[in-house]
């Protein structure tokens, strides 16, 4: 009498187990319905992508004036991180591998290149030639970044990419003057195609006010992630290593309320800055205020440009005396300071100009086309104004920015 309950009780396990295995049979038996490409077993085993923001590897999608110049002060200031800068232009990449650099900018060359300082000793019997020769040799570069015509390679291998290409000037069809996106729209495309788990695309080139939106739409279309971001350059030709190295302020524009940033990816960029500038020169803002910053600062420089030629030319006409009006004013229009970049300013006025006309503000707009007519007409140096002091001087600073060409 005893071992009856027991036999039921192992006749109902037995049946139990006996259910269980003809229902996973009859799963695995049937028909598999396909989702989006994926039947769907699996697509919901699958996971998302990884979101890197821990940053090993970055990428400069250009090799010049913006690209370049950031990149070497990023990497010297982040040993931990490789920079690669890459660009399609095999000329230029061989130009910044070379001893002779393709742009001569005050402490870049120090950046860039150090001595190696347990070498840098000349034997006494050395020839004044031979020590030359053997100081040369101790050149050594930064080890973590390198210049490359692997545009797609190192693009596929970042975690985070800069967006840095030259936007030339484009004659429109209304006679006006605009910004040529080939360049960057191609970049753009190029990192949709080749991108891979999760990537920060980093907005630097110059363009027009919601250009990181469109990144971001264009990126959707992609099979990866993305995190979309603004951070322009506020630099200016002959002190751009002294701007990068000591900025008033350093902008990150984000889209976090339309999922095309993360706070984490904000963080992730800002910790690139934080090793040597102080949490409250950099300011996190929405990415239009972001791009339309950059816009304004050098409008306005631009505009004080042509403000001053303006001037200048009615001094001619009336032969003031212009050292006297020099003094009078404040603004030492001879003494030599730092010209603006024609082509540094003209872009980011073009691009004010585009944004009034799409805004319907048509008088703002041909008042900026004023602005950029008078700025073509002639050139005349900027006033000098006192700017703050860095913390430190640049070494061997030189007064002026050259472009080079080696033979």
């Amino acid at each position: 009498m005893p071992l009856i309950p027991l036999l039921v009780v192992l006749a109902g396990l037995a049946y139990y187990l006996s259910r269980r295995r003809n229902d996973h049979d009859a799963i695995e038996d049937s028909p598999r319905v396909v989702v989006k490409g994926h039947t769907y077993s699996e697509s919901i085993e699958m996971k998302k992508p990884r979101r890197v923001f821990e940053i090993r590897n970055a990428c400069f999608v250009g090799s010049g004036y913006v690209g370049a110049l950031t990149a070497i002060v990023l990497a010297s200031k982040n040993p931990h991180i490789h920079f690669h800068v890459v660009d399609f232009d095999p000329h230029r990449i061989a130009a910044w591998n070379s001893d002779c650099l393709p742009i001569l900018e005050p402490g870049v060359d120090e950046l860039l290149n150090s001595i190696n300082a347990e070498m840098s000793s000349v034997p006494l019997d050395e020839t004044e030639s031979e020590a030359s020769e053997y100081q040369l040799v101790q050149r050594k570069r930064l080890p973590n970044i390198s210049f490359s015509a692997d545009v797609e390679g190192c693009i596929a291998r970042a975690d985070l990419v800069f967006l840095c290409v030259d936007n030339d000037t484009l004659r429109q069809s209304d006679g006006e003057d605009g910004l040529n996106m080939v360049h960057l729209e191609s970049a753009v495309r190029t990192i949709a195609r080749i991108s891979t788990g999760h990537k920060i695309v980093v907005q630097k080139s110059s363009a027009p006010c919601g250009i990181v939106h469109w990144i971001g739409k264009e990126l959707k279309s992609s099979s990866c992630t993305f995190d979309v971001l603004s951070n322009p350059e506020f630099i200016t030709p002959g002190t751009a290593i002294r701007d990068l190295l000591y900025p008033h302020r350093v902008v990150i524009g984000h889209i976090v309320s339309e999922g095309m940033a993360s706070a984490e990816a904000v963080n992730a960029l800002k910790r690139l800055y934080t090793p040597w500038i102080p949490d409250e020169r950099i300011v996190t803002t929405d990415a239009w205020s972001s791009e339309l910053s950059k816009i304004a600062v050098n409008a306005l420089i631009a505009q004080r440009i042509s403000s001053l030629r303006s001037v200048k030319t009615i001094c001619e006409k009336a032969n003031a005396n212009m050292e006297d009006i020099a003094q009078i004013t404040g603004f030492d229009w001879a003494g030599g300071a730092p010209q603006m970049d024609e082509s540094h300013s003209r872009s980011d006025v073009l691009c004010l100009i585009y944004l009034a006309r799409e805004l319907g503000l048509n008088d703002v707009a041909e008042y900026w086309r004023a602005v950029s007519r008078v700025n073509l007409q002639s050139r005349i140096a900027l006033p000098s104004v006192p700017d703050a002091e860095p913390t430190q001087p640049l070494l061997d600073a030189k007064p002026e920015m050259e472009m080079v060409e080696c033979v």
